[in-house]
């Protein structure tokens, strides 16, 4: 299966999440990446660059994006040029930006990475534990947070996460100073979907 890749800048970013694609691609024989190519994280310039890769590389099946944003850029692509998203190419991305879960429930877009802007703001919530004095062996002890994938096979995941209160999401239930079930604390999609 061929395979093409949107990134973004030439920057840290862009290179860990290439990265990770690479490393993941060197556990497989079945899949071959023909081409990287930088988009600035731009919808408009993904659109046009995909375009471009398509037409260089005409039996592509899967269009992995560093992000969500690039992601809706070569949906445009493959609708523009007549291809049916999710049945003649695959799209995957990272971010869970609002926008793709539409596109997640017709079955147009496979794949969304997520979760890191939660694993931010779970730093911050350790930081105000430690500078309030919560010991360093009980921030030790805090679970990781975790980069979540959503599916377009998990509609009800999806459905959820489209209904999320992205704004209110109580994160002092984080902090072991305001609740001592803090080392039990939800993480990563679980802080943005009720049980």
């Amino acid at each position: 299966m061929e395979l093409v890749a949107l990134s973004g800048r030439h920057d840290e970013i862009s290179a860990l999440r290439n990265q990770g694609l690479l490393d993941a691609l060197e556990e497989t024989s079945e899949v071959k990446l023909n081409q990287i190519t930088h988009t600035n994280w731009s919808q408009a310039t993904s659109k046009a660059k995909t375009l471009k890769l398509l037409k260089r590389f005409p039996d592509t099946k899967i269009i992995w994006c560093a992000s969500d944003s690039n992601a809706l850029g070569a949906h445009q692509a493959l609708v523009e040029m007549g291809l049916r998203p999710g049945i003649d190419v695959i799209i995957g991305g990272v971010d869970w930006q609002l926008d793709i879960f539409p596109l997640m429930l017709k079955g147009e877009y496979h794949v969304s990475a997520g979760g890191q802007v939660l694993a931010a703001a779970s730093a911050i919530v350790y930081l105000y534990d430690y500078f309030n004095g919560v010991n360093k062996q009980l921030l030790a002890n805090m679970p990781n947070i975790q980069v979540d994938l959503v599916t377009q096979h998990d509609p009800l995941l999806v459905h959820q996460l489209q209904q999320a209160n992205w704004n209110n999401i109580n994160f002092k239930k984080m902090s072991i100073l305001t609740t001592s079930e803090a080392a039990f604390f939800p993480t990563g999609i679980k802080l943005l979907i009720k049980d």
